[in-house]
């Protein structure tokens, strides 16, 4: 699988992280950057427990 290379700011800590191209946001802040309190719930997109904040705005992470 092709490694994407990603850059962002997590909770005001600057991160950059090479994530498989077929990742849900969810794998890469759990298993890769280590950032456990985002959730899964349904695995679909349907019960918002995975939900985080980017740009200001409330998204599904799975």
């Amino acid at each position: 699988m092709v490694k994407v290379p990603v850059q962002f700011t997590l909770n005001g800590s600057e991160k950059a992280e090479f994530i498989d191209s077929g990742a849900t946001l969810l794998h890469a802040l759990r298993d890769k950057i280590g950032d456990t309190s985002p959730k899964g719930g349904c695995h679909q997109g349907t019960c918002g427990a995975c939900s985080v904040i980017i740009d200001g705005e409330l998204r599904l992470s799975c």
